[in-house]
């Protein structure tokens, strides 16, 4: 009798398998549902942010790079992006005092330098990059070190975007706050490339492929600071008239070569004149007048 019941479950068990795997099979390869089964295997939800909803909220200030003078020092236009920098870093460090939601302030310095012209040289010979130049002056102005972030590696203002992103605010958990602050001439080019940079997905959405990333973005807000031109009336129409220029160039050619950030990362390393091997073998920097290369 104990041997017939154990058939019996046995041969239940079996057969409840074997119906089961038709019901799969029939739903997955049914002409009529094989899109719908294709869309629930690529439909994976974005990653839930680790970060716990008590850490304190971060708020990153950008100072975009603007060149060097003599001396490696930052010149007058890029301190006036200093000055309000610290004050955006002061107001955000007062603010915290009597509210419930803790807030981290940290301020990002931007740039190497540039393709147009080599980079001034400190005492020991050691180039001096814009972003290790405009951190010493938060410094100078009382901002804590723990608090300023430096990226030296970018050329342009499309790498001042790439860079921030990926060797720093991706990795800051609880940042989605990014105040961008730069002179009246030079805003809306630089909030047109950051909107875009940093709204790109890591990589291309697959249609074949299960995958938890490819379509999931940080949810950065921007907010843009600008402040006086501080350029002489010559120089200053000069650098309006590039910055439309370059503006129209990248709506228009450059920003549909690239759709996510691992084909951004080719194009700067493939195609970007100022990051490409190609540079090597023609000149990568177009030539520019004296009065606007003193705006670089």
């Amino acid at each position: 009798m104990l041997l017939r019941n154990s058939s019996s479950h046995i041969f239940r068990y079996l057969a409840s398998i074997i119906v089961l795997g038709f019901v799969f099979y029939s739903f997955f390869s049914h002409p009529n549902l094989s899109s719908l089964s294709s869309s629930l295997r690529t439909q994976v939800l974005c990653p839930v942010d680790s970060s716990s909803e008590n850490e304190a909220k971060v708020y990153g200030i950008v100072i975009p790079g603007g060149g060097l003078i003599e001396g490696g020092v930052c010149p007058p236009h890029t301190v006036a992006r200093i000055t309000r920098a610290v004050e955006l870093y002061n107001e955000c460090q007062k603010g915290q005092k009597g509210q419930k939601e803790e807030k981290k302030c940290i301020i990002f310095t931007l740039s190497a330098g540039t393709p147009h012209k080599p980079p001034p040289l400190d005492s020991n010979n050691f180039p001096i990059y814009e972003g290790a130049a405009a951190a010493k002056e938060l410094l100078n102005h009382g901002v804590r070190q723990g608090d300023i972030f430096e990226e030296n590696l970018s050329l342009d203002t499309i790498g001042n975007a790439y860079f921030l992103r990926t060797i720093h605010t991706d990795l800051v958990p609880n940042l989605r706050d990014l105040h961008i602050v730069t002179n009246n001439w030079h805003m809306g080019r630089t909030m047109a490339i950051f909107e875009y940079v940093f709204s790109l997905p890591s990589t291309a959405t697959s249609t074949s492929t299960i995958t938890t990333t490819s379509r999931c973005t940080k949810p950065y807000r921007m907010h843009a600071h600008a402040v006086d031109d501080v350029l002489p009336p010559a120089i200053l129409q000069k650098r309006v008239e590039r910055e439309k220029e370059s503006l129209q160039i990248f709506q228009t050619s450059t920003k549909a070569q690239f759709t996510d950030l691992q084909s951004l990362h080719s194009f700067i390393y493939q195609e970007h004149a100022a990051y490409s091997t190609k540079r090597h073998a023609s000149q990568y920097a177009k030539a520019l007048d004296p009065q606007t290369l003193a705006t670089y």
